[in-house]
């Protein structure tokens, strides 16, 4: 039976805070270069800020574009009864592939490494048979709320999230003696 007449369900979205921070961050870069290429006295170099200020200008249209298309989601379950994460305009004319899990049993689990510590974290990966979707952003709710409350909104769609824990190896000095 076809569940497309239910719509789709926002799992994810992305705080509006982080969104802003994005597109300050990316509008002072461009002020940064462009207003470099206005005090640089040498021709060459005045130039080359001025492309790098305009590709720092580019990309913080594009950061707009795409809060704005994607209405700041970031996992959502399709119609079709797919979970996938909104393309960016990028990715579109790029024609990346769709960053998709399909099945009725997902597998959720923590992602392994994280370098520096962010305000999207932690971060799961969704995997459902060979499918794979890494990196998708918690914005500091933790793991087994996610999936609690995602499993809610999921109700009835034929879709069950399922939290696997992260295995740690313990350390040599606490392992049992044999």
């Amino acid at each position: 039976m076809s569940l497309a007449w239910k719509g789709p369900v926002v799992l994810v979205s992305e705080p509006s805070r982080v969104g802003a921070i994005r597109v300050a961050r990316r509008a002072g870069f461009a002020t940064l270069w462009l207003v470099a290429a206005w005090f640089v006295p040498i021709t060459a170099l005045r130039v080359l800020f001025v492309i790098f200020g305009l590709g720092a200008l580019t990309l913080t249209a594009l950061a707009v574009i795409n809060l704005v298309r994607s209405d700041r989601v970031v996992l959502a379950l399709s119609a079709s009864g797919v979970l996938e994460r909104p393309r960016s305009l990028q990715e579109t004319w790029l024609r990346t592939p769709p960053q998709v899990v399909a099945g009725r049993d997902v597998v959720v689990g923590e992602s392994e490494f994280t370098v520096v510590k962010s305000a999207s974290d932690p971060r799961v990966t969704l995997t459902a048979g060979e499918q794979k979707l890494a990196g998708v952003p918690l914005f500091g709710e933790s793991v087994e709320a996610f999936v609690e409350r995602a499993n809610g909104l999921l109700a009835g769609r034929d879709v069950r999230l399922t939290y696997v824990p992260r295995v740690t190896d313990t350390p040599a000095a606490d392992a049992p003696e044999q």
